[in-house]
């Protein structure tokens, strides 16, 4: 009896001991993951208010001081929000020093969603210096390293187009607007492809499909009551009547389009007046 007690009890002493030994070593394994993690509050607390509050995110990222003394991951994470807080309060950004430092820390053979931001904002930098060949070389770059088929991956494909756009490359340009519009159909953003692949079409002289994916355009942002979209895209259906010598519809676009613009200026008024 004493001989059957005792085994049990060894056995559940190595098994303790064995477990104290697997548990030191996800310890350790746990706090060298999170000293390769981001630390800083400020940082964590932009990022989540970028999509929404992208001044707020600003706001945030510019009261951080001393940003050089940051660990290395935080340095990192710093340099691509700031960088996106910047490109989306329609700040021209015309140096790539800052966003450099998210590329080389992200890299470009791991797919991930900060690693394509990274290379899509230095793609972005490289759009508002002008320098569209480097611009293209990094949208395919953030394609490539999106690990997921989402609205960002779509932004990357219409950014992308509006490069090809931009170089006359007209066919190539309707693909990645294409590859935009199959992402985000059915989707409120659907109007954003729609409208460049009406654009490239004018651009090469065909009216006919120019109207039809203006209209469709216009379809959507009417269902959405975009007043903003409706407006821009009374202006391009106008402009493509104004091609075709059709006047009389061009005027009654042109109409339209100043009711639409009349009404987001009284609206952004009211809202100044708090009356809205």
């Amino acid at each position: 009896m004493k001989t059957r007690c005792c085994y049990p009890k060894r056995y559940l002493l190595l098994f303790f001991s064995l477990l104290v030994s697997v548990g030191s070593i996800l310890m350790s394994v746990s706090l060298s993951s999170c000293s390769s993690s981001v630390k800083s509050p400020l940082l964590l607390s932009a990022d989540s208010l970028m999509e929404i509050y992208p001044d707020s995110a600003l706001s945030i990222l510019e009261s951080i001081s001393s940003p050089q003394k940051l660990p290395r991951a935080d340095r990192a994470l710093y340099a691509l929000l700031l960088t996106q807080a910047r490109h989306k309060n329609y700040i021209a950004l015309g140096d790539d020093s800052l966003i450099k430092t998210a590329v080389e820390y992200y890299g470009d053979k791991k797919k991930s969603v900060r690693a394509a931001k990274a290379h899509y904002y230095l793609g972005a930098t490289y759009w508002d210096m002008k320098c569209i060949s480097f611009a293209v070389e990094e949208y395919l770059a953030a394609i490539r390293l999106m690990p997921v088929e989402d609205e960002f991956l779509a932004m990357i494909y219409d950014n992308l187009a509006e490069c090809y756009e931009e170089d006359r490359l007209y066919n190539v340009a309707i693909e990645n607007y294409r590859a935009a519009y199959h992402i985000l159909k059915g989707k409120n953003e659907q109007i954003y492809p729609m409208r460049g692949i009406a654009r490239v079409f004018l651009l090469q002289n065909e009216k006919d499909s120019a109207l039809y994916y203006y209209q469709q355009a216009l379809d959507c942002a009417l269902v959405d009551q975009d007043s903003s979209l409706i407006g821009a895209l009374y202006h391009d259906l106008a402009m493509v009547y104004n091609e075709k010598k059709i006047m009389c519809k061009r005027i009654n676009l042109c109409r339209k389009q100043f009711y639409y613009r009349g009404r987001m200026l009284l609206i952004l008024v009211c809202q100044r007046l708090k009356l809205c």
